[in-house]
């Protein structure tokens, strides 16, 4: 604005310079002795000239104040315009206030260009706004919306999502276009990978809330468990991608922790002995992925409590035996009660079948005896009864039932020997 005054100035001046030389040598003539400039005619006439040109050099001064007025309100105004605007950062030259408005930038311009166009005052030098960006201006009610988005997005984990969501509300773009905008972007898929999987299962994406709610359901069952360690971002997303709920969950990490950790040492030796990929340090792990399903993580702990009770009662067990009483629905009491039984009879019985096996065609083992006392299997009882009756017919002389029915008509010491062989 300096440069535009002085640029008038020194035009308002060469313009009086010149009339005030005029002025002086039409006075130089008007002086000379004898001159026919000294009669009163040319006097008079040389008067009227005069009073012209002093009548018009007083306009054109009066013309050049008023371009001075001119350019000194403009300058005000521009004072004016530059203090509402407030800060401009000299690096990246963006104004930090918002209390300057668009219409008196606006209005401004309109001025400027309406002088320009006068003619009678040139505007030199840039523009002063030009390359400063004007920021609309924030009120109250859009601080609060930033501050709750600020809120919201830092509970979802994506603090920079208020930044990028700011962005398109300011780019005119609703919340809505702006959310699903948002879901699109690489930091937002990362947070709630689970959904990526979801969807590329064929499954809905879970709302933001509901994602974070099963988040925080999985973390207490973690707790819960003594397994916090799991409990991260990338476990989660792993359960939500494959739909577990909360209560398989709970399932899976019971069969982990107390039916299989927290049990007896046999029952994790055992499991590991079926299924060598299973390893202790990896043992919840494996009870989380997706890959493997409940029914199937439940068969095989519970073939695993079957073998194990088989060889805590010191008889031997293979994972095929196992699983098929497990299927047959044996549970681990009832197989530590039938083992018990198994173990207690299968020695004699065993003698028995020596004896008798050629006769009878019985060989009384341990999967006959799996067979009367896990399976319930009638045909079993009775080759194991026949192998008694044969046993007891030795002392009577007979045979059969008859030799049973006799040894019970013993008394004393005789008849308690034969019915406890028979």
């Amino acid at each position: 604005m300096a440069t535009n005054l002085e640029a008038s100035e020194a035009s308002a001046l060469a313009r009086s310079k010149a009339a005030a030389a005029a002025a002086a040598a039409a006075a130089a003539k008007k002086a000379v002795p004898g001159s026919f400039m000294n009669t009163a005619g040319y006097q008079a006439g040389s008067g009227s000239l005069l009073d012209q040109f002093n009548a018009e050099t007083a306009t054109l001064l009066a013309e050049t104040n008023a371009d001075f007025a001119q350019i000194n309100d403009l300058g005000t105004q521009n004072d004016a315009l530059i203090a509402d605007l407030g800060t401009v950062d000299p690096v990246t030259n963006v104004v930090t206030s918002p209390e300057i408005a668009i219409a008196d930038t606006a209005e401004q311009e309109g001025k400027t260009a309406a002088l320009a166009a006068g003619g009678d005052v040139k505007i030199y030098g840039a523009d002063p706004l030009a390359g400063v960006t004007v920021v609309n201006p924030i009120d109250a009610a859009t601080k609060d919306a930033y501050a709750l988005m600020e809120a919201q997005f830092s509970q979802w984990g994506i603090p920079e999502a208020a930044t990028f969501f700011q962005q398109q509300m300011q780019n005119n773009i609703g919340p809505n276009e702006a959310l699903v905008l948002l879901r699109n972007q690489p930091f937002y898929q990362a947070r709630f990978a689970g959904n990526t999987a979801r969807l590329a299962a064929g499954m809905n994406a879970l709302k933001e809330a509901d994602y974070i709610a099963l988040e925080n359901q999985y973390s207490n069952l973690f707790t819960s468990y003594g397994v916090q360690n799991l409990a991260t971002k990338e476990q989660f997303a792993t359960l939500i991608g494959s739909d577990i709920a909360p209560t398989e969950l709970n399932t899976r990490l019971d069969l982990a922790v107390t039916q299989v950790q927290q049990a007896d040492p046999t029952v994790m030796s055992t499991l590991k002995q079926f299924y060598p990929n299973i390893s202790t340090s990896n043992l919840v792990s494996y009870f989380l992925a997706p890959d493997e399903t409940l029914p199937a993580l439940q068969r095989q702990v519970q073939t695993a409590d079957v073998g194990a009770a088989a060889i805590q009662a010191g008889l031997t067990t293979s994972q095929s035996s196992a699983a098929a009483l497990a299927a047959y629905g044996v549970t681990y009491s009832q197989a530590q009660a039938g083992y018990g039984k198994i173990a207690e009879v299968l020695p004699a019985s065993q003698k028995l079948s020596a004896i008798y096996g050629a006769q009878t065609g019985i060989n009384y083992n341990q999967a006959e005896g799996e067979a009367q006392y896990l399976e319930n299997s009638g045909a079993a009882a009775l080759e194991q009864q026949k192998l008694k009756d044969l046993e007891g017919a030795q002392f009577s002389g007979k045979s059969g039932i008859v030799g049973a029915s006799a040894a019970a008509g013993y008394s004393g010491s005789l008849g308690q020997q034969l019915q406890g062989k028979i």
